[in-house]
């Protein structure tokens, strides 16, 4: 067990419904993180678990770093 020191969020696929909890320092991070892994052939749903319980929905495809990341890749 340990304490969550960044952000908490949950990934889930729109698809065939799978979730990934991850731990990001920032936003920049998680879309990093997003772009380098294989859930890229499937839609996501993104939202940031607060510590109030709150789960605030993250607009990853609209963000600006990650159409940035994007064209890069497919370069």
């Amino acid at each position: 067990m340990r304490e969550i020191k960044g952000t908490l969020y949950k990934i889930t696929t729109t698809v065939t419904k799978k979730v990934k909890y991850v731990e990001c320092k920032n936003s920049k991070e998680l879309i990093r993180y997003i772009v380098r892994t294989d859930d890229m052939r499937e839609p996501l749903s993104v939202v940031e678990i607060k510590k109030n319980g709150n789960t605030p929905k993250v607009a990853v495809y609209t963000d600006k770093y990650y159409k940035k990341l994007i064209r890069e890749d497919l370069r």
